[in-house]
Formats: structure tokens, sequence, C-alpha cells
């Protein structure tokens, strides 16, 4: 039997449902009923779980795309407008905090770090860092090798690797929505 570390993230009261999320792993495309069923022997009722056929068809598109996406987001530093970029990562974290896979957001927002920081812009990649920080404190502990890392580089972005390894130039930091509230 293994154990379930759990970091409450906001105040639960007494009689309040805790929810985790059995389908962390973005990529499970199977519809819940037939992944949770064999796997954890229920069914879930949440939001996510019983959406209609057409809601779980766009959220499997959804998540296609991500998946998609991810592994070709560095390929682009240095090719195509870092504002893009940094607007493509935002689009990507908000389809993260909608479809429920918000551990992923430390992963994107340290992207958008990494490019800021590669364009040597203190302020932007350090706010970035912060939400990955804040993550991995949420998700790891503040114990964790991660989370000590993400710390440093927030409190110092120049001491990242490839600190101006594309020039100078001032980004931006997130604007769409406070990544912490999802």
């Amino acid at each position: 039997m293994s154990v379930l570390d759990l970091r409450a993230i906001r105040e639960i009261h007494e009689g309040q449902e805790v929810e985790v999320s059995y389908m962390s792993d973005i990529t499970i495309y199977e519809p819940p009923p037939a992944y949770l069923r064999p796997k954890f022997g229920f069914e879930c009722c949440c939001k996510g779980c019983t959406r209609p056929p057409a809601e779980r068809l766009a959220s499997h598109q959804r998540i296609l795309a991500y998946n998609a996406f991810v592994p070709e987001v560095h390929s682009r530093f240095g090719k195509e407008s870092p504002l893009q970029i940094l607007k493509d990562l935002e689009t990507q974290i908000l389809i993260l905090c909608e479809e429920g896979y918000i551990f992923e957001v430390a992963g994107r927002a340290d992207d958008a770090f990494e490019l800021c920081a590669s364009y040597g812009d203190v302020a932007s990649a350090r706010q970035w860092e912060e939400i990955c920080r804040d993550r991995y404190a949420i998700y790891l502990g503040a114990d964790s090798d991660d989370w000590k890392t993400a710390q440093r580089l927030a409190a110092r972005p120049q001491d990242y690797v490839g600190w101006q390894k594309l020039g100078r130039r001032n980004l931006r930091g997130p604007v769409s929505v406070n990544f912490a509230l999802c």
C-alpha cells in the first residue's frame, strides 16, 4: 500500500469534501470511467469525469495539443517572437488549470522563466520562477530539491546557466490570471 502525501492549498473546514485527482497524468487519454473503475475500483462523479461526450472530446483534443506543444517549446527559443512564446505558454497554463492538471503548471512556468532568463529579463524571470517555486512548495514541499532550486533562481535569476544567451530584452511576467488560484 502506498502513502499519499497531501498538502492543503487553502483552508479546509470541518465536513468539507477534499478532492484528489486520480487522473493527474496528462498523458492518459481514456475516458475517466474506463480508467478509474479497473485501476481504483470506483466511478468518479466530479465535473470533469461527468462531462458530456462532446466536452470530453474537446478536452481530449486540448490534452493532445498540450502534449504536442511541450516537447517543441524550447526549440522555438531564439527562432520566434519571445512574447508570442510567453503568450502560448500562458495559454497552455490556462488549459492545464481548466483540465485539472495543475501540477504541470510548474513546468510551463519554468519554461517561461528560462525564456525570460535567456533574454536577461530579471523581473519577468523572477515572476515566472516564483510561480514554479510556489507550485513545488504545494506539491513537493519546501524541503524538496526542486523547490530549493526554484527558490534560488527566483531570488537571483542571473544564476540560470543560460542567462542572456539570447541577448538582452525586456519581456513580461504572467498577465492572464493569478495562476496560484488554479
